[in-house]
């Protein structure tokens, strides 16, 4: 298992999705000045109209940063229970390997019925041998419709499933445009991402 590995990704593109109804959010995390924080960092933006809407985007924030949390430390268990009995592919010496990319889209809902949606992504590359993850060479994320990566991304990540899946932790910014001050806030937005040869799911 190999935990606490961080990348910073350059973009050349900011990536935001104004919406009008809070998202998921971490009321615990502690907002950046507008200063610190470039466009291209943030993965996607929320707009609030009022009180009530930004204390229901960050306890819906905090819930889904919470889940996130809990589903890794599953996957780190899951990963030291296996590893004792399971020989790691990057052993193995004999079958050859390949560059290979796995890619996870989800669409967000906010909020009623979740009438405004919101598109993110993510991808690894990493050498496969035998359909299962050897090197992790790097990891990935983006907003909307494009595959240009957002910056200051930091990730963890362990194997799982006789290294058939990949589990991800990740943590990047989402910004909070509130409409009743017109500045911005940033927060923590943590997702968990299970890939696995072709493909891969946010959950």
């Amino acid at each position: 298992m190999k935990k606490a590995l961080k990348k910073v990704v350059s973009s050349t593109l900011a990536l935001t999705v104004c919406l009008g109804i809070p998202f998921a959010a971490n009321a615990s995390s502690e907002s950046a000045n507008i200063e610190e924080v470039s466009e291209k960092d943030v993965l996607f933006t929320v707009e609030v109209k009022s009180e009530e809407e930004l204390n229901a985007f960050l306890a819906e924030l905090a819930a889904h940063n919470e889940k996130s949390r809990e589903l890794w430390e599953r996957a780190l268990a899951e990963s030291k229970n296996t590893k004792e009995n399971t020989e790691s592919v990057e052993t193995n010496k004999i079958s050859p390997m390949a560059l290979s990319k796995s890619e996870a889209k989800t669409t967000v809902g906010f909020g009623h019925n979740d009438s405004m949606k919101a598109m993110i992504g993510a991808y690894v590359t990493y050498n496969k041998i035998e359909k299962r993850f050897g090197t992790v060479k790097g990891f990935y994320m983006y907003g909307r419709n494009t595959d240009t990566t957002v910056g200051n991304v930091d990730y963890e990540y362990t194997k799982i499933d006789n290294d058939r899946t990949l589990a991800v932790h990740s943590t990047s910014l989402v910004g909070v445009k509130n409409d009743m001050t017109g500045g911005f806030s940033y927060f923590t937005y943590e997702a968990y991402i299970e890939f696995y040869d072709g493909g891969g799911e946010f959950l």
